[in-house]
């Protein structure tokens, strides 16, 4: 088991509206757009290095000015001048667990954990581990409680999510 940490940026706008991607980009970049608020959280969880995974999917497109040239008899011809770059996503699987303590709970801190994507405003991560650093946004988290106690205690849970690398 490994150690890793995940900085939480709360971001927001003055307005308390929610951010476009160019102020996401620019909040976890450390290059914050005039008028946005950031408050950074860092969580220490574990992390099994096994099931670190990446994907490709999708496309983010630039919203650039279309082309627009002139031919010899004084037709337009407009095309798209679109940047578009290949979307990188992290998978990761934590581990929370608390089978060391008598009877302590893990349902607080993936409860927190999963809040993380109920607030718009919160799911810009950085996802650190060694000289690893994967920042981005989370677009998605499951849980699963894998062990209980006698009691029915949850006292271990796996936490996988996914971040779309900015």
């Amino acid at each position: 088991m490994e150690t890793a940490y995940i900085e939480v940026y709360d971001c927001r706008g003055f307005d308390n509206g929610p951010l476009s991607n160019a102020e996401i980009k620019g909040a976890l970049l450390g290059k914050p757009s005039a008028g946005v608020q950031s408050k950074v959280t860092t969580m220490k969880v574990q992390f099994n290095p096994a099931s670190l995974r990446f994907s490709t999917g999708g496309t983010e497109s630039g919203k650039e000015k279309s082309d627009v040239t002139h031919n010899e008899n004084g037709q337009t011809r407009t095309a798209p001048a679109e940047n578009k770059t290949e979307l990188i996503h992290v998978e990761v699987k934590l581990i929370f667990d608390r089978t060391i303590y008598k009877d302590c709970s893990v349902q607080p801190e993936v409860d927190h954990f999963i809040s993380i994507v109920r607030n718009p405003y919160v799911r810009q991560v950085a996802f650190y581990w060694g000289t690893m650093c994967y920042k981005g946004v989370v677009k998605s988290v499951d849980a699963e409680y894998v062990l209980f106690n006698k009691k029915g205690v949850p006292m271990r849970a796996t936490v996988g999510f996914s971040i779309e690398v900015v």
